[in-house]
């Protein structure tokens, strides 16, 4: 008996997906038009990020020109804070000294301290056990560890 061929319909689609061929002319241009960027490279595609990884991974060049147009990403990022900096925008200046300008002195700290300066009160407080509802392994395990954690006198007393 002979089986008569469907054509492939939804369900074919749905199995396959809506298979876009990928070429390194069109992978390029979309890491061209979107800074490099694999997942937004992947929407204007039409496919996952994952099969544009692995098509990169196939192409190598690919991932130079990834690189390549990240670079000019930053470039124009940086020209851009170069620009706010002479601007007299403060918020980029101080960006600037605390990444660029270490070997200075410029660095963000921030100290804690308690009122007045002092120190910050610490209390550590631990629940008393209940030594009634412990079985005898529980209360060894108890007395043991409250051992090793007991300072030790210099005869190697407790």
């Amino acid at each position: 008996m002979k089986r008569s061929r469907a054509k492939k319909g939804k369900a074919d689609k749905a199995k396959h997906g809506n298979r876009h061929r990928l070429t390194i002319a069109k992978v390029e241009e979309a890491l061209r038009k979107t800074g490099g960027f694999i997942g937004t490279s992947a929407q204007l595609l039409g496919c996952s990020r994952s099969t544009l990884h692995r098509f990169m991974e196939k192409h190598p060049q690919l991932r130079d020109v990834a690189a390549d147009v990240g670079e000019d990403i930053l470039d124009i990022a940086e020209t851009k804070l170069i620009q706010n900096i002479r601007a007299g925008k403060s918020t980029d200046i101080q960006f600037l000294l605390r990444t660029k300008g270490k070997h200075r002195g410029f660095t963000f700290q921030v100290e804690h301290a308690g009122p007045k300066g002092g120190p910050i009160p610490v209390e550590n407080t631990y629940p008393e056990p209940d030594f009634d509802s412990m079985t005898d392994e529980q209360l060894k395990a108890y007395i043991a560890w409250q051992e090793s954690i007991a300072p030790k006198q210099a005869d190697g007393t407790v």
